[in-house]
């Protein structure tokens, strides 16, 4: 039951691809170039914004979760490895956990690439 709880609360209704960053060497200048990896339906929560101070600039940054059902790829996602690609917009992963451990669904928290 408590997974039927947490399956009505999430609603996957954004879809979101996981791109790749691939930066090869070609007679001595870089070419990077962007894959996508997997797309996925998922719920998004932006959970806050965080003010910081940098060079004497405040700087704004959002912080968007992500929930995606767990499958083989969601499970072994390492923060850095991919971005995340949703609404025209890139994000950073940060952070991956899997709610209470249970293998179903999986939260990612992410940063907006300016």
């Amino acid at each position: 039951l408590p997974i039927l709880n947490r399956m009505a609360k999430c609603r996957l209704t954004e879809r979101i691809t996981f791109i790749e960053e691939v930066v090869t060497q070609n007679e001595g200048f870089e070419n990077k170039t962007i894959n996508d990896v997997a797309t996925f339906w998922a719920a998004r929560k932006d959970i806050s914004g965080k003010e910081f101070t940098s060079n004497y600039q405040t700087n704004y940054e959002k912080i968007i979760t992500f929930t995606v059902r767990g499958c083989k790829f969601t499970r072994s996602l390492v923060p850095n490895k991919f971005k995340i690609k949703n609404r025209g917009n890139v994000y950073n992963i940060v952070d991956i956990s899997d709610f209470n451990n249970e293998h179903e669904w999986i939260d990612i928290r992410c940063v907006m690439v300016k």
